[in-house]
């Protein structure tokens, strides 16, 4: 997530899509505030905004 945050302005990335393999993978990618793109539901994005946002969260 952190070289996803640095490079996002220089290389035009917005997003970190991940593809879930099972149905549970599917619902860990889920829990941790990535969305569906529909129509592909076993894909995942999450939005670097989110991205920033939780690495400036306290650990």
């Amino acid at each position: 997530m952190l070289r996803a945050v640095s490079v996002a302005h220089d290389a035009g990335v917005f997003a970190i899509p991940p593809q879930a393999l099972s149905e549970p993978a599917r619902r860990f990618w889920l829990s941790r505030r990535f969305v569906e793109p529909l129509p592909r539901p076993m894909t995942r994005m999450m939005t670097l905004q989110i991205v920033r946002a939780i690495l400036a969260e306290p650990a």
